[in-house]
């Protein structure tokens, strides 16, 4: 099992059939910044009465600062036919002695509907149960968002609850909350080695 401690010497690469997932770079920041100023990139991440150019400062702090105390891990995802950083996904406030963690996402627009986004995480959730030994992965999304909660379907989570957003009138932005525990993803993965 690798520890927090382990990884301080660097994350390894993660390979699935058709992508790459190496580690955040120092490099990639500029190519990030620039997928969180898309507007349809950053809609629905965290959401709230800021402004999307406000909201996406934010979110790109949060992942520089817990990529540098290893809070929060982050693999840049790169398709096999080009090196272009077309993602992110990430286990976002990992507790490593609980052995929980949130997974995040967010893919380039002109990647969209190609079933990327789903393998990446499923990348993640293979490296985050079989090497970082964790128990509980929580997915969150906006309401409206359908295609990120097919993501997290695919990949087995379970919806769990709605989060009402606070100070917002409609009744329409709220974020569904999903889980995947350690049972299901290991039941799911002797189902489809039976199937296979």
């Amino acid at each position: 099992m690798l520890t927090r401690q382990s990884l301080l010497s660097g994350l390894p690469e993660l390979h699935t059939e058709r992508l790459k997932l190496r580690p955040l770079v120092v490099e990639d920041y500029q190519t990030l910044r620039s997928l969180l100023s898309l507007p349809e990139v950053i809609k629905y991440m965290n959401r709230n009465r800021r402004p999307p150019v406000e909201r996406a400062g934010r979110l790109f702090r949060e992942i520089q600062s817990g990529s540098a105390t290893l809070d929060s891990i982050h693999y840049v995802i790169v398709p096999d036919d080009t090196e272009r950083l077309s993602g992110l996904v990430s286990f976002q406030h990992w507790h490593e002695r609980k052995g929980e963690a949130q997974v995040g996402y967010l893919l380039d627009p002109t990647y969209w509907g190609r079933g990327l986004a789903a393998e990446a995480v499923g990348g993640l959730l293979s490296f985050g149960m079989d090497s970082l030994d964790l128990k509980r992965i929580e997915g969150r999304c906006h309401e409206q968002n359908t295609a990120s909660a097919k993501v997290l379907m695919k990949n087995g989570f379970r919806y769990l609850r709605r989060i009402g957003m606070p100070g917002l009138k409609d009744d329409q932005d709220g974020v569904l909350v999903y889980e995947l525990t350690s049972e299901i993803y290991f039941a799911m993965d002797v189902i489809n080695n039976k199937n296979n």
